[in-house]
This record gives C-alpha cells, sequence and structure tokens, in this order.
C-alpha cells in the first residue's frame, strides 16, 4: 500500500529524508523504472530544477524547500505516469547570484494585487521601488523578507530556492536578509531598551554575548547616528527620526547583505529624509550591503539608488 497507493509528506520532509543520501536516491527508491531520466522528470514535474549538480548533492546540503520537493517527488513516485501525462512549465533559470523573485503573484482580501512581478537585486547593489499606493510595494518587500507567502512564483538567493515563509528559511538566509518597517513605533516593543532591542539580533543570529554586547550595541548606534547613551531609552523617548535609526540599527544587528526599506522617509521632512539615505549610502560602501529602496519620493531614491523600477499593473519597469 506505501508504494503502490499511498504518499505522504509531512510537515517537516526535511527530517523524514536521510540526510546521509544524495537527492537522486530517495526519489530513486520508490521509483519504476529508477533510470536517472526518470528522477530528473519526476523532480521536474515537482517544480524542483535538477541544474547546479542537485542530484549529487546531499540531503542536508540542500534548503528546505529543496527538501520539501524531493519529499513531494518520493511520495508520488510510484504515481509517475500522472507526471508524464502533464507537461510542467519550464520554470526560470535561477540566477548565479543576488536576491531574486519569478513571477511572483499575491491577493490580499480577494484582490490580485501583484500578477506575475520579476525582481532582481544584484549583490551590493541599489535599487528603487515607487508607484502609485496599493500597487503592492510593501507586500513586494514582505513576500521577500519571508512575511507574507506568495500565491505564485519563487524566489531565489544566490541561485538557490529560498523558502517562501520566513520560519522555514534556515537561520543564515534570515541573517542575510532584513526589513526595516515604514512604521518603526509599531515595529518597536515599548518595553524594551534600545539595548535590549538591539541585542536580540546580535545574540541570535550573530552569535554575539557576554561583554561584547555592549560594545556591539555601541557601535550599532554609533552607524547609524546615535549616541552610544541611547542605548538606555525606549522607544517612546526617542523622535521618529531617533526610531527610524534604531529600526534600521536593528536590521544592522543580523549583519545582512539584503537590507528592505519600506518607505523609511515618509515621515520624515527632506532634509531628514536625505540624511537617512545618505547614511544608508555610507552603510552600503561600508558594508557591502544590497539596498532595495521603496518610496513615493522618486527624487530622493532617484539620487540615492543605481537604478529605480516603477510598480504597476503590469509588473516592475524601468524608469531610470
Amino acid at each position: 500500500m506505501r508504494r503502490t497507493r499511498v504518499g505522504r509528506v509531512g510537515q517537516d520532509p526535511g527530517s523524514a529524508l536521510n540526510p546521509r543520501m544524495k537527492v537522486r536516491r530517495p526519489v530513486a527508491e520508490t521509483l519504476r523504472p529508477a533510470s536517472p531520466e526518470a528522477v530528473e522528470d519526476l523532480l521536474r514535474a515537482c517544480r524542483q530544477p535538477t541544474g547546479d549538480g542537485l542530484l549529487d548533492r546531499r540531503v542536508q546540503t540542500i534548503s528546505g524547500g529543496q527538501q520539501r520537493r524531493v519529499a513531494l517527488a518520493r511520495a508520488t513516485s510510484s504515481r509517475h505516469r500522472i507526471a508524464e501525462r502533464r507537461t510542467p512549465a519550464e520554470p526560470s533559470p535561477a540566477p548565479t547570484g543576488g536576491l531574486t523573485a519569478r513571477r511572483i503573484d499575491v491577493a490580499f482580501r480577494g484582490n490580485r494585487v501583484l500578477s506575475g512581478v520579476d525582481l532582481e537585486v544584484s549583490p551590493g547593489s541599489a535599487v528603487g521601488v515607487t508607484g502609485p499606493s496599493g500597487t503592492g510595494k510593501t507586500l513586494l518587500l514582505r513576500v521577500l523578507a519571508g512575511l507574507h507567502r506568495p500565491d505564485g512564483g519563487t524566489l531565489h538567493l544566490d541561485g538557490a530556492a529560498l523558502p517562501a515563509r520566513a520560519r522555514r528559511r534556515a537561520p543564515e538566509e534570515r541573517r542575510r536578509i532584513q526589513f526595516v518597517p515604514q512604521n518603526p513605533l509599531g515595529a518597536l516593543n515599548p518595553a524594551r531598551t534600545i539595548a535590549a532591542t538591539l541585542a536580540r539580533p546580535l545574540s541570535r543570529l550573530g552569535g554575539i554575548s557576554g561583554p561584547d554586547l555592549d560594545d556591539r550595541v555601541a557601535e550599532l548606534l554609533h552607524q547609524v547616528g546615535l549616541p552610544a547613551d541611547f542605548a538606555d531609552r525606549r522607544p517612546a523617548e526617542l523622535s521618529g527620526r531617533q526610531r527610524q535609526r534604531v529600526s534600521i540599527a536593528r536590521a544592522l544587528a543580523a549583519g545582512p547583505d539584503y537590507l528592505l526599506c519600506d518607505e523609511i522617509t515618509s515621515a520624515l521632512d527632506p532634509d531628514t529624509g536625505h540624511e537617512i539615505m545618505a547614511m544608508l549610502s555610507r552603510l552600503r560602501t561600508d558594508r557591502g550591503t544590497a539596498l532595495l529602496v521603496i518610496s513615493h519620493q522618486l527624487d530622493l531614491i532617484e539620487t540615492y539608488t543605481d537604478r529605480t523600477l516603477l510598480l504597476g499593473p503590469d509588473g516592475l519597469t524601468s524608469c531610470s
């Protein structure tokens, strides 16, 4: 029955796969005929590209999303005649580097907000995204950050499939992509001091502990232009500009490769907005962090980004 009639994919497929096995083996075990071509066909039917030597990699070295597709292929291998009758669309080729989204679809409250959106953010680059309200700019950032699951499409990080949900991503994947929300007051815990707010990602994602924590907190505050004694304050004791800097510092605490900024200057006066963007540009230069900045202030993002994209009904198009 297990071989021919019933297949099961658990909540955590990685734990059900032998980590010592190479990818091709758990798929081939229940596949008849178990030819290399049949293994590749079945994985492609499960939307898992087999390039970059995937079949010869051990299960423990592939991402959670890839493990799920392998588990799905294993569970459906006895009914592969079905997979051969249905010809799947060829997936877009995964890039070799950077943060990419392919054919992202998102419906929100019954309405299609994002449809077939493609985006690439190269390492160390700065990309601005603008567009009318309601076109899904914030939603796109939340999808990239793993805070909102898309209804369709794929995400990749340096060519490897990136799970849609942040909680499904490996700690290193979560560390590398950080999100700065539009409203820092709503995102910062009012009961925590700034030191406690910054210490959390430093210890959880950066592995820093003990007396080094205080030094790193002071260093982060310095990087975003705040005095070290702000560490003892709480969010309500800071101005809007200062809270925004703390929110950026919290994201930087993880040492991200990609910083997603959602309308972070919208509540600031023009001079302060330029001040914040200039600070991000310096951090990009010093740390090599790539920036993806959402803003309605076209002049601001054109000044501080390499390219500016317009999000509309037809997806993202270049406007500079």
